[in-house]
């Protein structure tokens, strides 16, 4: 146990308790000592059906060695344990991934359809990311037992893989530098709270919203600080943002 002071004036009193620290890692040690293996089945036997199940353990197979999403689950379990909640965000990057060949389709005015040319294009992957209970804002009357209308999720990313995803957005985007400033910035482990500015990060904010009769195919909203710079409709059925809260699991 010690004691500090902290803050610009010394007005804070940081109080260590390092008895804490082992009951929390006691906690996530039992619940991620043993996970469950994951398998698929099936109640038929034709070829289509077992040739889905090869995929199927293939893609979980991708999905825990691959993207690293066992050792990502952990780090939710050792975040709700520190702070009472974690979440997972689950995304799809169309930029990421290997270059594959693809054949696109050409149409002429004179000639009509003609032979595929060959285009190089990325495979897209998993964007798997551990959020604090601070990086993501929702509805606070709602419990997590019920679905959520929508989900805001932060991000601090780099200025420069920004611009260059939205290039058309790229004197908007590096004027929003000053606003990648987090307010909770001195809780994150590790981190340094009087390092000042990054000059290359900038925030980016993510609205999801669900599918609803206001709007039938859900929303996603990509801000980069103030700037709108994608708008679309939610990709899939969900908001794939998905909450880890010991309390209330059943």
């Amino acid at each position: 146990q010690s004691l500090r002071f902290s803050g610009e004036d010394n007005e804070r009193v940081d109080y260590v308790v390092n008895e804490f620290r082992s009951f929390a890692d006691q906690i996530f040690n039992m619940t991620v000592k043993n996970r469950p293996a994951f398998q698929a089945q099936a109640n038929n036997t034709d070829a289509r059906t077992l040739g889905q199940i090869e995929a199927s353990d293939n893609v979980i197979k991708y999905f825990y060695e691959q993207i690293f999403g066992e050792r990502k689950e952990k780090e939710v379990v050792k975040c709700e344990g520190l702070y009472g909640k974690g979440y997972t965000v689950m995304d799809w990057d169309e930029d990421g991934g290997q270059d594959i060949e693809v054949d696109e389709p050409v149409e002429d005015e004179q000639f009509g359809a003609m032979a595929p040319i060959k285009k190089t294009v990325k495979t897209g992957t998993f964007d798997i990311r551990r959020k604090y209970p601070w990086d993501v804002a929702s509805d606070p009357y709602r419990s997590e037992h019920d679905k959520h209308l929508f989900r805001i999720v932060l991000d601090n990313v780099d200025l420069y893989d920004t611009i260059a995803k939205w290039p058309l957005y790229a004197k908007a985007i590096e004027s929003q530098i000053d606003m990648g400033v987090c307010e909770f910035a001195s809780m994150f482990p590790g981190s340094v709270p009087n390092m000042g500015k990054d000059s290359d990060k900038v925030v980016r904010r993510t609205v999801y919203h669900a599918k609803c009769s206001v709007l039938p195919e859900g929303r996603k909203s990509i801000f980069i600080g103030t700037k709108l710079v994608d708008d679309g409709p939610l990709p899939i059925d969900v908001i794939p943002v998905f909450d880890y809260m010991s309390c209330e699991l059943d």
